[in-house]
């Protein structure tokens, strides 16, 4: 299907990573890579794209405890499609301790931002990883995948398809900076962030994910090795890239 099923959405922050050229002059696909924040407060229009697009799963990389307190508003067969894959919001905490020992500035808390995405790495890459098994085990299913605002942890979710999909830096940080427009901050979010002083805690920042990306090539070195070792060979990482790419016409 050559239209974007979600192009009409009103689910906060949502797109299609299809249409992304790669290095090599290729095109990803369209309705595979969906990202998002957490689908709520979602009507029919959505509800029945959805069901149009039938992705084989609907991944949420929220914490325990935040999903709990907000699950997603997906019907019930949508519902059966959910993997919940937990990394635990721990910036929020940090803030508020560095807002109450009057430590937060500018630095400081960049510097936390930053620490956060370096530890998808080093506390959240079995997440990653398992995150990509399903991707590789569903290939030329649709995916969605979100956290609350569908920037930060889902932005490296992203960041982790593009890499493997051999599409270029600079490109990598244009769809992870369009956050800071399609993410529209719901008011109990706006609330809690200026309560800390954390005003910019709602965007994101292309330092944060640099950070996060150097972190990630210490580890991993090399992200094909990385993601032969979770689909299994060479070849078959090959036939799963071509067969979410198509030829630029």
């Amino acid at each position: 299907m050559t239209v974007k099923i979600i192009e009409s959405s009103k689910i906060n922050n949502i797109r299609d990573l299809g249409g992304t050229e790669t290095k090599n002059g290729y095109i990803l696909k369209n309705n595979l890579f969906i990202r998002c924040a957490v689908p709520v407060n979602i009507g029919k229009l959505d509800h029945d794209n959805l069901i149009e697009l039938d992705p084989a799963a609907i991944i949420d990389f929220r914490g325990v405890e935040e999903a709990k307190k907000n699950p997603p508003d997906l019907t019930k067969e949508l519902q059966k499609k959910r993997v919940h894959l937990p990394i635990e919001p721990k910036v929020w905490a940090t803030l508020n301790d560095l807002n109450s020992s009057k430590k937060l500035n500018d630095q400081t808390f960049q510097q936390t931002l930053k620490e956060a995405y370096e530890k998808y790495t080093t506390e959240n890459l079995e997440v990653y990883k398992e995150f990509l098994r399903i991707i590789f085990k569903n290939v030329g299913k649709p995916i969605m995948f979100h956290c609350t605002a569908g920037k930060d942890r889902t932005g490296f979710a992203a960041a982790l398809i593009f890499l493997i999909l051999n599409v270029d830096r600079e490109t990598i940080f244009k769809d992870y900076l369009l956050s800071n427009i399609n993410f529209k901050p719901p008011a109990n979010i706006t609330r809690e962030v200026s309560l800390i002083g954390a005003e910019r805690l709602v965007k994101v920042d292309r330092e944060w994910l640099e950070s996060g990306l150097k972190k990630l090539f210490m580890v991993v070195e090399d992200i094909d090795d990385f993601a032969k070792s979770l689909i299994g060979n060479s070849d078959k990482l090959k036939d799963y890239v071509s067969q979410c790419l198509n030829r630029k016409s």
